[in-house]
C-alpha cells in the first residue's frame, strides 16, 4: 500500500476531530488514483467513519464515499449505499443534509431500476423536521430532473406539491423551481395540479414579507418557463396572474412580473396589448426602482415588435 494512504488510515484512528476530518477529506481527493487493493482497504474505514463520534468527520466521509462512486463494483456500491441509508437518520442535520446529499449525486449516475430504490429516500427528506434538510431536498431532486423519467416525475410530484406548503418560504421556492423541471413529463392533469399550484403561489403570504416575495417571484418565473405547454385557457389565466404580480408590493415580485409577462406577449391578442399598454405606461410613470423599470421596457420592447407598426409613447428607459 501507498505510504501516503497508510498514514491517512492510521490518521483515522486519531484522538483530535479535526486531524480525522482532515484524513477523510485527503482520501476522497485521491478516491480516482488509488488502486484496487488500496481501494478496498480503504473503503471500510471511511464507512466507519460515518458513525465517528465527531460530526465533521462524518460529514467529510459521507463526501469522500461520494468521491469513491465511480469506481466502486457492484457489490461494494451495495455496501455503500447500506451506509448512506444508516447515515439519513443521523441525529445531527448537517449529516443528514450531506448524507442527502451524496445519495442524490449518485443517483445520476444509476439506471432507473436502481434509482426507483433511491428516490423513495429522497423523497423522505422532505418531511425532515430541519427547514436546511427538507430545501437542500428539493435543491437535491431539483439536480437529478434531468435524468428522471416521466414515471419518476409522477412520483415526486405529490411530494413537490406539499412542498409548496411548508411554512418555511425557502422551501417553498425550491418547490417552484423543480415544478418547473419536471412540468414538460408529466400528464395533462398533473400539468393542471401544477399550474393551479403556482397560480396560488404567485399570491403566497405569510409573516415572513420578503421571505413570500421570494416564492411569489419564483413563481412568476415558474410561470414564464412553462407558458409555452399551457392550454389557451390558462394562458390568459397566467396573464391575469403576471398583471396582478405588476401591482405587488415588493419591487422583487413586479420585477419579475415584468419578466415573465415578455413569455406571453406572443399570446395576447391586439385588443389585449393596446389595453395591458395603457395600463403598463401609467404604472410604469409612476415606478420608484429603476429594476423594475428596466424589465418593463424590456416587455414593451417584445410587445411593441408585435403591433403591426404602431408606436407607443411615454417611456424613457
Amino acid at each position: 500500500m501507498d505510504e501516503k494512504i497508510s498514514k491517512l488510515l492510521i490518521e483515522l484512528k486519531h484522538k483530535e476531530n479535526y486531524v480525522r476530518q482532515s484524513a477523510c477529506e485527503a482520501l476522497g481527493l485521491l478516491a480516482g488514483a488509488l488502486t484496487d487493493d488500496d481501494r478496498s482497504e480503504v473503503l471500510p474505514k471511511l464507512q466507519d467513519a460515518v458513525k465517528d463520534e465527531g460530526t465533521y468527520v462524518r460529514i467529510a466521509a459521507l463526501q469522500a464515499l461520494e468521491s469513491f462512486w465511480g469506481a466502486l463494483t457492484a457489490p461494494e456500491r451495495t455496501e455503500v449505499l447500506s451506509t448512506l441509508m444508516d447515515a439519513i437518520k443521523d441525529e445531527i442535520p448537517g449529516v443528514r443534509k450531506a448524507a442527502y446529499k451524496t445519495i442524490t449525486s449518485i443517483s445520476c449516475a444509476l439506471s432507473a431500476p436502481d434509482r426507483s430504490h433511491v428516490l423513495p429516500t429522497l423523497l423522505g427528506a422532505l418531511k425532515d423536521n430541519d427547514e436546511d434538510v427538507r430545501e437542500a431536498a428539493c435543491q437535491n431532486i431539483l439536480r437529478i430532473c434531468d435524468v428522471l423519467t416521466a414515471t419518476e416525475s409522477s412520483q415526486i410530484l405529490p411530494s413537490m406539491l406539499d412542498a409548496l406548503k411548508d411554512k418555511f418560504y425557502r422551501i417553498r421556492r425550491a418547490a417552484c423551481r423543480t415544478l418547473s423541471s419536471i412540468y414538460g413529463v408529466l400528464t395533462d392533469a398533473e400539468r393542471a395540479e401544477v399550474f393551479s399550484a403556482m397560480l396560488a403561489a404567485v399570491k403566497d403570504k405569510d409573516s415572513d414579507v420578503r421571505g413570500t416575495a421570494c416564492v411569489r417571484g419564483a413563481a412568476c418565473k415558474t410561470l414564464s418557463s412553462i407558458y409555452w405547454l399551457l392550454r389557451p385557457n390558462e394562458c390568459y389565466q397566467a396573464l391575469t396572474a403576471m398583471l396582478d404580480a405588476l401591482k405587488d408590493k415588493d419591487q422583487y415580485v413586479r420585477e419579475c412580473g415584468f419578466m415573465a409577462l415578455g413569455s406571453f406577449a406572443g399570446e395576447l391578442t391586439d385588443p389585449d396589448k393596446s389595453e395591458v399598454l395603457s395600463e403598463l405606461l401609467a404604472d410604469i410613470k409612476d415606478e420608484e426602482s429603476y429594476e423594475v423599470r428596466d424589465a418593463a421596457c424590456d416587455f414593451l420592447i417584445s410587445i411593441v415588435s408585435r403591433l403591426q407598426g404602431k408606436i407607443y409613447h411615454g417611456v424613457d428607459k
